[in-house]
């Protein structure tokens, strides 16, 4: 009972400290912006700010628990993602579920967050969504799921009207001006999946679609409109007791456009942002110690039209390995080395092109599978032979 109810307090702790920034997976952006990675070796910083295999893996069985991490990527910015999910069983078929995540890279990103209410038992049916200050921000939606979202044989459906009474609350008062209607909300259509095959195959996916929201600016006379999709997933093989390999993969697009609609007009494509990742890799463990081997292949495009003609674009490709070398049982030595290629464009600035090696030297400490907490300190070829570290980073997961 007294955890039951500690755990209550955590969900509703975290609730209230992530309130503010609330807007669900749309980020209520429907402006142009010339978003840019601030340096050539961008993606050899975001490879060595995730989060060890073994850790990722624990994740997705964790039913309540915390991962972060943040490290440098210039003098004035951080790379930051982090996830936070409770779980509180009222009763065999009523349970109550917050969840919380934000991975900050290109631009700054406002918390995606949500409150589930959840009925069933083995098949479930939830209502879920978040509120915010201004109600105009609410989201609401709805979600089918199978097994609990803790074990690897998990799959679950989530549909959730964004921006949801926008027009409804959108009052012209004090705190803004009532100029602009929404002609169709940012709706969200998600599939996360969570499965092991032939006890060695573990099929992780989460795909999300955002259908086009269209809104319509009384100040600008245009409507303007925003659609997008964010495709994740890992593929895991367990070949015995010490080797694993797989690859994992991610794929981003948000478009964004504009019509005068008083005179009615042509639609304008303004902006495109893509983003990819793919990632091989094999992993073998041996004693104490852990070693994983991969390729990364990685690019981040933002391409603007009109006028204002802007174009950022970032592509590498990098070799990488990282070793996990055990002192005793609460810490362990971690080293990673990346070396690799890059092409770098931007509107403005001198197109640019080489290769980049980057090395790491950290401290892991731990407890069991609860608690893992790293240390790094990475550092470029450069900058070793002149005793400047290139960035900072910790990686945290705690499991409660």
């Amino acid at each position: 009972m007294k955890r039951r109810i500690k755990l209550i307090g955590l969900l509703v702790l975290a609730c209230l400290a992530a309130a503010s920034e609330s807007l669900g997976y749309f980020d209520g952006d429907f402006e142009i912006q010339r978003h840019f990675l601030p340096k050539e070796e961008n993606f050899f910083d975001w490879k060595a700010y995730q989060l060890p295999l073994a850790w990722q893996r624990e994740w997705y069985t964790v039913k309540n628990g915390i991962q972060a991490t943040a490290g440098s990527l210039s003098q004035e910015l951080f790379y930051q993602k982090h996830n936070i999910k409770l779980q509180a069983d009222l009763h065999q078929d009523f349970s109550l579920l917050y969840s919380q995540e934000r991975e900050e890279f290109y631009k700054s990103q406002p918390i995606h967050q949500q409150i589930e209410a959840r009925f069933g038992h083995k098949y479930y049916v939830s209502i879920l969504g978040f509120p915010k200050y201004e109600k105009k921000g609410e989201n609401l939606g709805l979600a089918i799921s199978l097994n609990e979202p803790y074990t690897m044989k998990h799959a679950k459906l989530t549909y959730l009207n964004q921006l949801a009474t926008y027009n409804a609350k959108n009052v012209d008062d004090d705190r803004g001006e009532d100029t602009d209607d929404l002609v169709s909300t940012p709706q969200l259509f998600r599939f996360e999946t969570r499965y092991r095959l032939l006890n060695q195959l573990d099929v992780i996916l989460d795909l999300t679609q955002e259908l086009e929201g269209v809104l319509q600016d009384g100040a600008d006379g245009l409507e303007k409109s925003y659609s997008g999709y964010d495709y994740r997933g890992k593929l895991i093989w367990d070949f015995n007791d010490r080797w694993v390999g797989g690859l994992s993969f991610q794929r981003l697009s948000q478009e964004r456009s504009h019509r005068p609609f008083n005179p009615p007009g042509a639609v304008i494509r303004d902006q495109q942002i893509d983003q990819y990742v793919l990632d091989l890799f094999v992993n073998v463990r041996f004693q104490e110690n852990e070693l994983t081997l991969g390729y990364l292949d990685s690019g981040f495009k933002n391409s603007i039209q009109g006028t204002q003609a802007y174009l950022m674009r970032l592509d590498g490709k990098q070799l990488y390995a990282k070793w996990h070398r055990g002192i005793n049982h609460w810490m362990k030595w971690f080293y990673s080395l990346q070396i690799g290629t890059y092409d770098y464009i931007r509107t403005g600035e001198e197109s640019d092109s080489g290769i980049n090696s980057k090395a790491g030297l950290g401290l892991i400490f731990f407890k069991t599978d609860m608690v893992d907490f790293l240390v790094l300190t990475t550092w470029t070829a450069d900058s070793v032979s002149s005793g400047q570290w290139d960035g900072g980073n910790m990686q945290l997961q705690i499991a409660f």
